[in-house]
């Protein structure tokens, strides 16, 4: 055992001797920046130039004109594709030859107008040689202080330079005999995003309240693929402004409830301890990597499998630990992600609710919650405190007199339950207050925006997402073993969507009207 503690020790050391490493290098100068091809850049001129590289990632044919992010002014169906360049044609007064380069170029294609009945044209896929002639130019972008940098957004996806294209200026020059795994998986992503798409026109015959209209499967394709490209402003806007945009996007949450209920599910069918546990990570791992294994779901990937892992060893749960080494391991790999708005609101949420919710709820409210269990055990009392033996005499009491008045089930099952629901309840709204109070400042720092309706909404979105995931997942899975057996998981994702949307709808709707008052006044 002790052999056993003087190497974590060790081991703890080391990541903290290379975490400190990297700060240095990092404050030098000598972390790497995202890559950033200094010849693509420098030939981002304008000038009409060819292009020869490989599609890395491909989107979909995008009809909607008003979800077109790279190009607002578009007025044809698009796709935007990632190219990773192999040359490009450099011009001089002598000779015009094709340069060697490695870099990034995210083009935005133009289709022609597609009419209702036309078939949809074969677009390019991932994985696929192309040559184009197009002009290249550097990312536009606010240079007012604290505005969002588009740079620094495309630099991240490995982007150097954007270009807008006519798909008859772009020549396919086959496929790429070795696709790499990322245009498999986009692939198969695109793939069931189609399939979830399909279901309002599959789901036409049912009553309005539990049929997934467009914008629900739009919706239900975000949260369960982590395909976001149908999303439109009209939809994001209502559950940014009341911050409760996570709701429509793969995040930690998500792959934490996913995890726990696998995890739930395994136990409830007597699988081992560790057999349940290798076919959670399993399961969430390969989840994780089919949404996009964006930054946030690795650092929740990381504090699952933490978890997970000490609950084998019987190790006692700590949540700061786990929030900690999770942070260790991710900044001993990049410690530029320190400065990343997204590591430190994320840090900073799981750090109000491990470090000042729980433990504040462990001497309030978790007392109470146990004492409610087990009324009719008077032995119970005498191990408990003063003041909670007193709440239990009370709860008898009226127990008592509910089992004369109604029956036996109503005062010893129900009641005590409805006891613990009011005392979640209480709970819920402590945690969301902490958090929301925690979120206050870096929201106004990074995003000039305080979300004063976020609390209430929150406080009923929250337990809807964790019937409203898996009700998600299993609609998806459905579609790939029995298209006709998603139809029931569907019909609880319309209704509990038809819920949020209205939540969102109803704050949001006071939210504006309280403005207008105000402006008014």
């Amino acid at each position: 055992m002790r052999s056993g503690r003087l190497a974590c020790t060790a081991h703890f050391e080391f990541s903290s001797r290379r975490l400190v490493v990297s700060a240095r290098r990092l404050v030098r100068g000598e972390e790497p920046q995202p890559s950033l091809s200094v010849t693509v850049a420098g030939l981002s001129d304008g000038l009409m130039r060819t292009v020869e590289g490989t599609i890395v990632d491909a989107g979909p044919l995008r009809r909607e004109l008003e979800i077109n992010i790279d190009e607002p002014g578009a007025e044809s169906p698009t796709q935007r594709i990632d190219l990773r360049v192999a040359s490009i044609e450099s011009v001089t007064n002598t000779e015009d030859t094709q340069v060697p380069v490695d870099g990034g170029v995210r083009l935005t294609v133009h289709w022609p107008q597609v009419f209702e009945g036309q078939a949809i044209p074969q677009t390019f896929r991932c994985g696929e040689r192309v040559r184009a002639e197009i002009q290249l130019l550097t990312p536009q972008e606010y240079r007012d202080p604290g505005a969002w940098s588009r740079t620094e957004y495309l630099l991240d996806q490995g982007i150097t330079s954007t270009a807008s294209v006519k798909v008859e200026r772009i020549k396919s020059l086959g496929q790429d005999g070795n696709r790499s795994l990322a245009c498999r998986m986009t692939e198969w992503q695109r793939t069931m995003s189609g399939r979830l798409l399909g279901l309002p026109i599959a789901m036409q015959g049912l009553p309005r309240a539990l049929r997934l209209s467009e914008d629900d499967a739009v919706m239900l394709t975000a949260m369960a693929t982590g395909d976001r490209t149908y999303l439109t402003h009209s939809l994001r806007v209502g559950f940014e402004r009341t911050g409760s945009f996570h709701m429509l996007v793969v995040s930690g949450l998500h792959l934490a409830i996913l995890a726990g209920c696998l995890f739930w599910c395994a136990l409830r069918l007597r699988i081992p301890s560790v057999p349940a546990t290798l076919l959670t990570l399993v399961a969430t791992f390969v989840y994780a990597v089919f949404t996009g294994f964006a930054t946030p779901v690795q650092r929740s990937l990381w504090m699952i499998t933490l978890y997970l892992i000490g609950r084998l060893v019987y190790r006692e749960k700590s949540v700061l630990n786990t929030i900690g080494f999770a942070s260790l391991c991710l900044l001993t790999v990049s410690p530029r992600s320190l400065f990343d708005s997204s590591l430190q609101m994320t840090l900073l949420a799981v750090l109000s609710i491990g470090g000042i919710a729980v433990p504040l709820m462990e001497k309030t409210i978790h007392p109470y919650l146990a004492a409610t269990r087990d009324l009719r055990l008077t032995a119970i009392d005498s191990k408990l405190t003063p003041q909670l033996a007193q709440f239990r005499v009370v709860l008898r009491m009226f127990a008592a007199a509910l089992q004369k008045a109604l029956s036996k089930s109503v005062a010893w099952k129900i009641f005590p339950s409805g006891v613990r629901l009011i005392l979640q309840i209480v709970e819920l709204v402590f945690v969301s207050c902490v958090v929301e109070l925690a979120m206050t400042l870096p929201m106004a720092l990074y995003f000039h925006r305080i979300t004063i309706f976020a609390l209430p909404v929150n406080i009923l979105i929250l337990p809807m997402l964790v019937v409203l995931m898996p009700a998600a997942l299993l609609t998806l899975s459905a579609t790939i073993v029995w298209p006709t057996a998603a139809f029931v998981p569907a019909m609880v994702v319309a209704a509990l969507l038809h819920v949020g949307v209205a939540l969102v709808g109803v704050r949001l709707y006071f939210g504006l009207a309280g403005r207008g008052c105000r402006r008014a006044n």
